[in-house]
């Protein structure tokens, strides 16, 4: 059943086609690495809180058309009492704000969050130093959005990072490997970079 041609709303789709559904839920996880594509925790950590977030949120006049666009879907998991990534995004945005809010909001599906960030030791995200003052300004503001420096997703970068340094011996790629299944692959890649350098 294709939910499109049936004019079907997102919620129908999830409901009504559970097989399509769960396929597009599959694809995103696969296509992101197994990791949220805003926090990047990993994924097949808490599977039921899986869901498929609209990066322009779909409730919004401007943006129903995209609810069955590809490049607006992403998987991200749920975060308790909205604390933080997709669902606090999703509280921030309205019909008054929305074309400034996107347009600084750094979008994962056509940008590399990586060219943007970096972590310090005790796992907060912040603007990496050699980017414009318009990409500085538009980091801070994901970071603000998506709530990246919480407190459990310092922690869990930090841990990230003492588990990259215990691997100190081993090449990169089975650095990587090894820290697979614990998500935020793009701290595992600056803290392998900063080895190397």
């Amino acid at each position: 059943i294709n939910a499109q041609d049936n004019r079907w709303t997102w919620e129908e789709f999830s409901k009504l086609d559970h097989i399509g559904h769960s396929a597009v839920i599959q694809q995103s996880v696969r296509e992101q690495g197994d990791v949220c594509a805003y926090t990047e925790l990993p994924l097949q950590e808490k599977p039921n809180d899986v869901h498929l977030d609209h990066f322009k949120r779909k409730g919004l006049p401007a943006y129903t058309g995209l609810r069955f666009n590809w490049g607006n879907v992403l998987a991200a998991l749920h975060s308790k009492g909205r604390e933080y990534g997709a669902d606090h995004k999703d509280s921030l945005v309205n019909e008054e704000n929305h074309l400034e809010f996107y347009s600084m909001l750094i979008n994962p599906v056509i940008e590399d969050p990586q060219s943007f960030f970096q972590y310090t030791t005790d796992g907060r995200i912040m603007p990496r130093y050699d980017i414009s003052e318009d990409n500085k300004e538009r980091a801070l503001f994901t970071i603000e959005v998506f709530k990246l420096n919480h407190g459990y997703l310092c922690n869990r970068r930090r841990g990230i990072m003492s588990l990259v340094n215990d691997y100190s011996d081993l090449s990169g790629d089975v650095v990587r490997e090894c820290c697979h299944d614990f998500g935020f692959p793009s701290v595992v890649d600056f803290v392998l970079s900063k080895k190397e350098s």
